[in-house]
This record gives C-alpha cells, sequence and structure tokens, in this order.
C-alpha cells in the first residue's frame, strides 16, 4: 500500500481497514452509516487510492489462498452428494453477502427500483431461517471453518471497497467534476470485489 500511494494513502488504508473490522465485529460507534459517512469524506484521490489497494489485497489473498491448495479442498467438496453441495453453496452465497451493505446500494436506485430490496431483503431472511430451521445450521460454515476463516479475513477489505463504489457513485449521479476519474474507482473496486468474493464480479 505504501508503494500504491505513499505514506499518507497507507496510513489511510490502515486507518479505514481498522474501522471495517471494528465495524464488523460490532465495535463501530455509529455502525455502517457512520462507517460510510467516513467514506464519504474522503478526496477522489483517497478514494482511488483506497479502491486501488485494497482490490489488490483482494488480489494476493487469492493467491495466498490457491498456494494453501484451496483448489484441492474445492475439488473435494464437489464430490460431495448433491444436497449436500447445494446447501453448502447456500452457506456460501449468505457468507458472501452483506444485507447491510446491499441495503446501502439500494439507497443509490430510484424509488420503483429500491423497492426490489425489500423482496431480496425478505428472501436473505426466509433463507436464513430455513438453514436454521432444517438444519440447524446457526452459523454458516460453521463445518467449514478453513473456509469461514477465508471470509473472514476478507471481510474488511470488502466494507472498504463497497463503500468506496458507493461513494464514487453518488457523486458520479450527482455530476462530479472527473467522472472519468470516479468511473475508474468504480470499476477498480469492482475487480477488487470479485477478488475477494472469488466470483467473475
Amino acid at each position: 500500500m505504501t508503494a500504491l500511494g505513499g505514506p499518507a494513502a497507507h496510513a489511510l488504508c490502515q486507518r479505514l481497514g481498522a474501522a471495517a473490522r471494528e465495524l464488523r465485529s460490532g465495535d463501530f460507534p455509529g455502525g455502517r452509516h457512520a462507517f460510510a459517512e467516513q467514506v464519504s469524506h474522503l478526496t477522489d484521490t483517497e478514494l482511488e487510492d483506497v479502491a486501488r489497494a485494497y482490490a489488490l489485497w483482494c488480489h494476493l489473498m487469492n493467491i495466498a489462498a490457491a498456494e494453501l491448495g484451496v483448489d484441492g479442498v474445492r475439488e473435494l467438496c464437489g464430490r460431495s452428494r448433491f444436497f449436500r453441495g447445494l446447501v453448502r453453496n447456500c452457506e456460501m452465497s449468505l457468507v458472501r453477502s452483506d444485507i447491510d451493505v446491499a441495503r446501502e446500494y439500494a439507497f443509490l436506485a430510484d424509488p420503483e427500483a429500491a423497492r426490489l430490496f425489500t423482496l431480496i431483503e425478505a428472501e436473505h431472511a426466509r433463507t436464513v431461517a430455513a438453514l436454521t430451521v432444517t438444519l440447524g445450521i446457526t452459523t454458516p460454515l460453521a463445518a467449514r471453518p478453513y473456509l469461514a476463516s477465508s471470509v473472514a479475513r476478507r471481510n474488511h477489505a470488502l466494507d472498504v471497497l463497497s463503500h468506496a463504489q458507493i461513494e464514487a457513485l453518488r457523486r458520479r449521479r450527482a455530476g462530479a467534476p472527473d467522472p472519468e476519474r470516479l468511473g475508474r474507482i468504480v470499476f477498480t473496486a469492482i475487480g477488487g470485489i470479485a477478488a475477494g468474493l472469488q466470483t467473475a464480479g
């Protein structure tokens, strides 16, 4: 991070990363709204530094995970029975998704589209309840601590990237003077989030 944007960028990323960890543990004063407010005060340069640094961090995490043999673990999981595979996919989707972050994105939508989030939120709650009631799964991935640990290591970076992207989108839609740069921030964050979630984006 220091090499990317200098000591100031490194200090900023460290500060936001620490705040995101507190947010994840429930210790950040004011919760997600206060965290989003903190991101909203960043300059475009700071927003770009943060997006680039945490996108790179997520890519490096993927490289490290591959070195530790995650592919072998995935192959083993792939040989399980259909329903168990379905449940495991569902668990992973729940762990990767964050309904609070989704709500922040929904605030960017027009009222008509934002109403869709109500349906998504309700379906998310039903899925969590179904796993708990039918299979007794109260903590997704509890049976696979190596994956839960991998997801937990990435979550703080995903929070920073998500809020950087939300803020860049908000500024771009508000007619900020440098839409091209804000567009780059959005796409950098997309790449970083995809790397952090280990999806295609």
